[in-house]
């Protein structure tokens, strides 16, 4: 299935679920209304289930309201009643007829005392039975009668609904969990087919890196055989010279991969006290062997006092020629190359700053990951796997150190690694 049409059946697939998520928000915040009545409904009707009962205690009903239950706010109703209520035989009416029609919900109580004018507070009753006195409530709503009523409070009547609609938010929980899965699918698909490209592209730079010092190996292998060849030794020296170099870059090239597979297995590093600007210049003059003849200039600014480190010597030397050889790869004219290092708390920073290409804003996070390689035809013409800069983060890391790394297209990068300096 290619690319494109794998797409639109994401971005249809992603419509699709979008659209059920929204409708099913919207049939949830439904049902939740709808369960709020029906709550609403039992509250009033155990109210009106008590007023009865107390009316028929004081065998008084006259010049009563025909339906004296009023809900002042979501969780605050009142009941006019025309005579005095004892607290005791409230309480006992209320738990009653809340626990008949199911109301399993903390709830306090209060009555109203228009001679006092003054609201008595009774008490606060939780399912379990458990008692104890009720307290004030802020910003209730105002209910000034001349007249007896109590009141009745639901500290959490909203989470009351809410356990009611426990097949609703089932199925809502279940979508999410759904949508959840969809989208981690989705992302580890195109991480698999990214690292998939990835890899293959590795391949093919690979094998057409070892096409070329195998041909020449081969075809100097070839003329040692002829005679006429080798006839004076000037000849004989030149062929194993080349085949000696060719040898040489098959086997670095080998031993590259072969170290970002020792770091990815936690191969253990071989640590030992070294003084890093040796390294550094080490590097530097390898790289000036490696490209003689070629226009280019290293700069040197070690000022970083102490300089030593605790550090795998071999795997360190490789992270800064990696550095150094992409400072020198990648410029188009004329490389300028500034290696300095300076101390930072208990940490020495080595910075490498080119003069080269730079690096695009939106590949910058990108270049320390496995096999990538930044397109463009600078880049696309040079040799490379794709594996140097994330072999150099995976080795600072292993050390406890930390690579950044800054760039303007045009204006070239500015690699810094920051290394725990050597404390004892």
């Amino acid at each position: 299935m290619n690319r494109n049409r794998l797409r639109l059946i994401i971005i249809f697939t992603s419509i699709l679920i979008a659209g059920i998520t929204i409708a099913q928000f919207i049939f949830l915040n439904a049902a939740y209304k709808f369960q709020k009545e029906v709550s609403d409904q039992n509250i009033k009707a155990a109210l009106a289930r008590t007023w009865r009962q107390l009316i028929h205690e004081r065998k008084s009903s006259s010049q009563q309201a025909e339906y004296p239950v009023q809900q002042l706010s979501d969780k605050y109703f009142v009941v006019t009643i025309n005579q005095p209520v004892q607290k005791d035989s409230l309480k006992a009416i209320l738990k009653r007829e809340l626990s008949r029609l199911s109301i399993t919900t903390d709830f306090q109580f209060a009555i109203y005392n228009p001679a006092k004018k003054k609201l008595e507070l009774g008490d606060y009753i939780m399912p379990n039975g458990t008692e104890t006195e009720a307290n004030p409530v802020a910003h209730l709503p105002a209910y000034n009668y001349s007249n007896y009523y109590f009141c009745v409070y639901f500290p959490y009547k909203t989470w009351y609904v809410v356990r009611h609609m426990g097949l609703w938010i089932f199925f809502a929980l279940l979508l999410i969990g759904s949508i959840t899965f969809f989208c981690y699918a989705i992302y580890f698909m195109f991480k698999q087919s990214r690292l998939s490209k990835l890899q293959k592209d590795f391949i093919n730079a690979m094998t057409h890196e070892f096409q070329t010092p195998i041909s020449t190996i081969s075809i100097s292998a070839e003329a040692l055989k002829n005679p006429e060849m080798i006839a004076t030794k000037e000849r004989v020296q030149r062929y194993a010279t080349v085949i000696e170099e060719e040898a040489l870059r098959l086997k670095t090239q080998v031993e590259t991969v072969l170290q970002v597979e020792r770091i990815d297995k936690g191969h253990s590093l071989n640590r030992q006290l070294i003084d890093i600007h040796d390294l550094i210049i080490k590097a530097g003059n390898k790289i000036e062997l490696s490209t003689a003849g070629e226009q280019k200039s290293f700069m040197y600014n070690l000022t970083s006092t102490p300089s030593m480190v605790y550090a795998d010597p071999l795997h360190i030397y490789n992270v800064i020629y990696n550095l150094l050889d992409n400072a020198i790869k990648y410029s188009t004219n004329n490389p300028e190359v500034i290696i300095s290092t300076l101390n930072a708390k208990n940490k020495i920073v080595i910075s490498v700053e080119d003069n080269g290409i730079g690096i695009e804003p939106t590949e910058l996070k990108k270049i320390f990951n496995k096999f990538y390689r930044i397109s463009g035809a600078k880049t696309s013409s040079t040799k490379g796997f794709g594996i140097g800069l994330y072999y150099v983060k995976n080795i600072v890391k292993a050390h406890g150190g930390t690579i950044t790394v800054t760039s303007q297209p045009g204006n070239g990068s500015t690699f810094l690694i920051y290394l725990p300096l050597n404390n004892s």
